[in-house]
């Protein structure tokens, strides 16, 4: 048996272009519906959801730019002391320009709809950052591999340590917060299952 012929091996990115073709609907991680379940608790929570979330999500973990735009205004009227409801963050996105962008009062009337329980938010907002962590992960792989591809020898070295930078900026922006590890292992240890310290 003959080997086949290194031409006639698919080189690694037409085979990237090819699982994009064939799964034109596949998009990077994310779960819009936990995106606009934290957004829909900081609507109706009287500012407690919006406090816990705004420590544990940045305007780039969310992935559809409705909700980015959103989730913006509704920390820049945290910060500015305003109590946050339909009115106010429908008059932050009409000065911001975004009103229209968001979806307008539509956007803004299904956000109202689903709003629910807020006892899960925590759990949305996980949800929201481990989406957001893979997708960081995944541009960190696309810049290695648009890397190695390039061919400048001379800047391998260079490229290699950028990338082990990335990666770990990435890792750090993404590890659990001490208090959640605290939480996770008061709760084991609790259980039973967590060792001593």
């Amino acid at each position: 048996m003959m080997a086949p012929d290194w031409h006639d091996v698919p080189h690694p990115a037409e085979e990237v272009v090819r699982a994009r073709d064939t799964y034109p609907a596949l998009l990077p991680p994310n779960s819009l519906e936990a995106e606009r379940e934290c957004l829909a608790a900081c609507l109706v929570d009287d500012g407690k959801a919006l406090a816990k979330l705004a420590k544990l999500l940045e305007v780039a973990d969310f992935y559809g730019d409705r909700h980015q735009r959103i989730w913006s205004a509704m920390l820049e009227l945290r910060a500015r002391s305003v109590p946050i409801d339909p009115v106010t963050l429908q008059q932050r996105l009409v000065d911001r320009g975004d009103y229209e962008r968001v979806g307008g009062a539509r956007s803004i009337g299904e956000l109202l709809d689903r709003a629910g329980t807020v006892a899960n938010v925590e759990h949305y907002a996980a949800t929201v950052r481990q989406k957001a962590a893979a997708r960081a992960l995944m541009d960190v792989g696309q810049g290695i591999i648009a890397a190695g591809y390039s061919g400048a020898d001379a800047e391998l070295e260079r490229y290699m340590a950028e990338s082990a930078l990335q990666l770990r900026a990435a890792s750090e922006r993404f590890r659990p917060s001490s208090a959640l590890q605290l939480r996770d292992w008061s709760a084991r240890r609790y259980q039973g299952t967590a060792p001593p310290v």
